[in-house]
C-alpha cells in the first residue's frame, strides 16, 4: 500500500502592513507600482522621514503628499502635532495632501470639527463602498469580504461645514472620502487605508474605485512624495531603540548594563580610600603655661609664680605695645596710660603691687589670686 503525502498549503499572511514593498494581501505593492500609470510622467519620491523632516530632505518640492496610516498597525508611527502642522502648512501654500487613515488626528478634530465614526461591520461587508456624485459615477458598490473585515469607518463633521466636501460614502451613506479646503491647496482624506491594499485592488473591479478616487486629484501633478514612515510594520528606530524592541538583544543589553554598573561600583569602592580627618593644631603654648601655673600653685610656690606672671606680663607689653620695661616705676605711668588706654590710678595701683611683690619674700594664696585678677584686667 503506497502512502502519499500532500504538501502543506502555505498559510496566507494577513498582516496589515500597507508597505509598498509587500506583495501580501494587505501590502500596497500593486497600488504603488500603478501610480505611474495613474499619473503619467509623474516622479515618485519615496521617503521614510516624518513630514516635518521630509520636506527639507527632498531636493524637489512635491506636488502631492501621499500618506497611508493605520492606527492598529504593528509598530505604526504616530502623526504628532509637529507632523500635522507641517502637513497643513504645506496644503495652505498650495500643496495637495492625500491622507488615508482610520483615525482622525486630534489637531484636525479641533481645526475642522472632524471625528471618526464606526458602522456595523456586517452591513458594510455586505454592500461595500461607492463614490458620492452619481452624475459622474454610477451608484455601484465595491465590496471586499475578508475574515475580519475593514470597511467600517467614516467621518463625522458638521453638515454646514464649508471646509469639508463629501466625495465618497459607505453602504449606509456615511462619508468615508472627503476633501478639506485649506488655503491654496487641499487635504483629501479616506477613512479606509485598506482600499489601497493588494487584496482589495485585485478583487473584482475594485481597481476602478481607486481610479475614481484619484481622479479628483489634479492631473498636473509631476512629483509625488510617498511617505512610508507612518504605515504599519515600519518605524524609524535608532540603533538603541531597535535593540530594545528585540527580546534577545534587549536581554543581552540589560545584562551588559548590569555588569557595567557592577564593575563601576567595585572599581569606585577599591580606588576611593578612606580619608582620615586631621584635627587642626592646638595652641600648646597656652596649655603649657596653664599647666605650669597650676604646678606652681599646687606647690604653694607663690613667690616664684608671681615672678613668672610679671615676666609674662612684661613679654605681653613688648609684643602687643612694643614697650620694653626693665623695671616698673612711677615715671612710666604717663607713658603706660597713653599706650594702654587705662586710668592712671589703675596703672599706679598695678605698679605698686608689682613692686611690693618683687620686694616680698613670701606671698599668700589670697595675695597671688588678687594679683592675678588685677593683672587680667590689662590683657585684651
Amino acid at each position: 500500500m503506497a502512502l502519499s503525502i500532500k504538501p502543506r498549503k502555505a498559510e496566507t499572511d494577513w498582516t496589515n502592513t500597507l508597505n509598498p514593498d509587500d506583495k501580501i494581501p494587505r501590502g500596497t505593492y500593486v497600488f504603488y507600482n500603478e501610480l505611474g500609470n495613474l499619473f503619467p510622467g509623474a516622479k515618485i519620491l519615496k521617503t521614510d522621514l516624518r513630514v516635518y523632516n521630509a520636506f527639507d530632505s527632498l531636493k524637489i518640492s512635491p506636488d502631492l503628499l501621499f500618506i497611508l496610516h493605520n492606527e492598529k498597525g504593528i509598530n505604526s508611527g504616530d502623526l504628532d502635532k509637529s507632523d500635522l502642522n507641517a502637513l497643513v502648512q504645506y496644503a495652505e501654500k498650495g500643496g495637495i495632501v492625500f491622507l488615508a487613515t482610520n483615525s482622525v488626528p486630534q489637531s484636525f478634530h479641533k481645526k475642522y470639527s472632524l471625528e471618526m465614526g464606526t458602522s456595523f461591520m456586517d452591513k458594510i461587508l455586505e454592500k461595500g463602498v461607492r463614490m458620492k456624485d452619481s452624475t459622474l459615477w454610477d451608484k455601484k458598490f465595491y465590496t471586499c469580504k475578508t475574515k475580519d473585515g475593514f470597511l467600517n469607518r467614516f467621518f463625522v463633521f458638521d453638515k454646514d461645514s464649508l471646509a469639508c466636501s463629501v466625495l465618497g460614502v459607505d453602504a449606509l451613506n456615511h462619508p468615508n472620502f472627503i476633501k478639506i479646503h485649506t488655503g491654496k491647496g487641499a487635504v483629501y482624506m479616506h477613512s479606509e487605508p485598506e482600499v489601497f491594499t493588494n487584496f482589495f485592488l485585485l478583487t473584482g473591479s475594485n481597481s476602478d474605485y481607486v481610479s475614481n478616487i484619484l481622479s479628483y486629484l489634479p492631473k498636473s501633478i509631476k512629483n509625488i512624495e510617498w511617505n512610508t514612515y507612518y504605515y504599519s510594520d515600519h518605524i524609524n528606530l535608532s540603533p538603541m531603540e531597535y535593540v530594545f524592541t528585540q527580546p534577545n538583544l534587549r536581554l543581552a543589553a540589560i545584562c551588559i548594563l548590569f555588569f557595567l554598573f557592577l564593575f563601576a561600583t567595585i572599581q569606585i569602592k577599591r580606588r576611593q580610600r578612606f580619608i582620615p580627618i586631621i584635627p587642626p593644631p592646638n595652641n600648646q603654648t597656652l596649655e603649657f603655661i596653664t599647666t605650669l601655673g597650676l604646678l606652681y600653685f599646687e606647690k604653694n610656690d607663690n613667690k616664684n609664680l608671681s615672678e613668672k606672671m610679671i615676666l609674662q606680663f612684661r613679654e605681653y607689653l613688648r609684643k602687643r605695645y612694643t614697650i620694653n620695661l626693665d623695671n616698673f616705676t612711677h615715671e612710666e605711668i604717663p607713658f603706660l596710660t597713653v599706650k594702654l588706654g587705662k586710668d592712671p590710678k589703675e596703672i599706679e595701683q598695678l605698679i605698686n603691687e608689682i613692686r611690693r611683690i618683687q620686694h616680698s619674700s613670701f606671698l599668700s594664696e589670697n595675695e597671688i589670686l588678687t594679683f592675678n585678677q588685677n593683672l587680667q584686667r590689662f590683657y585684651k
